[in-house]
């Protein structure tokens, strides 16, 4: 490789489609897709077949798509538990509907400060950031310089993006990440440090009323 050339790793961040227990709090709640969820992720990355790997997140609504995918493409899955879904504790599996009218306060805050608030028995927003940067920077290492295609969470591509482009987690609530959406990032690695570019965003199309307009993830 000549000196003025830059190796670059391509990644696609590719939320998960709609589930059929509908709208509510799904992080480590092991949802399945629905038709209409699997027609989203098709949807998505019809027009694309040139990665190398793709990386799953453990829980069905990602894995079993991946999976499914690979297949057809004749490429390795893999799943990585550090990019699963925050951890809603008390919260797991109930309407959000629900929440808003029982916990209105506390569920404000959750989504409006982002951070400020853990529900009972589950993951603070700053382990769960953690967890995934540690997830980000081992993938990175084992596959530099390839195409990859991660299936994984609104939650997580949210903090993703936050880490990349140096974002106050107090910003994750701005990002819309509907589901069966795209986000594509590129990695330049240079010899003073890695630098990333986030190349499109959401290209699935505007978020519609159901589509996690509620903050900062539904799962």
């Amino acid at each position: 490789m000549a000196s003025n050339e830059c190796l670059i790793t391509r990644v696609d961040l590719l939320r998960h489609g709609h589930c059929r227990d509908g709208e509510i709090l799904r992080g480590t709640t092991d949802s399945l897709l629905s038709d209409n969820g699997w027609q989203q992720m098709h949807q998505t990355v019809e027009p694309h077949n040139d990665w190398q790997q793709i990386i799953c997140s453990p829980l069905k609504r990602c894995h079993q798509f991946g999976q499914q995918l690979a297949q057809q493409l004749d490429i390795e899955c893999s799943q990585v538990k550090g990019f699963r879904e925050i951890d809603f504790g008390k919260w797991e599996g109930r309407l959000i509907s629900d929440l808003w009218q029982q916990e209105a306060e506390l569920v404000g805050r959750y989504f409006a400060e982002p951070g400020s608030v853990t529900p009972q028995g589950g993951e603070s927003l700053s382990t769960a950031n953690q967890r995934v940067a540690n997830a980000w920077q081992n993938m990175l290492q084992q596959h530099r310089g390839q195409r990859l295609l991660i299936v994984t969470h609104g939650g997580t591509i949210r903090l993703l993006l936050a880490q990349l482009l140096s974002m106050p987690l107090a910003a994750l609530a701005r990002l819309t990440v509907p589901y069966g959406s795209c986000t594509r990032v590129e990695i330049y690695h240079q010899p003073d440090g890695d630098y990333p570019s986030l190349v499109s965003h959401n290209p699935a199309g505007l978020a519609t009323p159901g589509q996690d307009t509620y903050g900062v993830s539904t799962g």
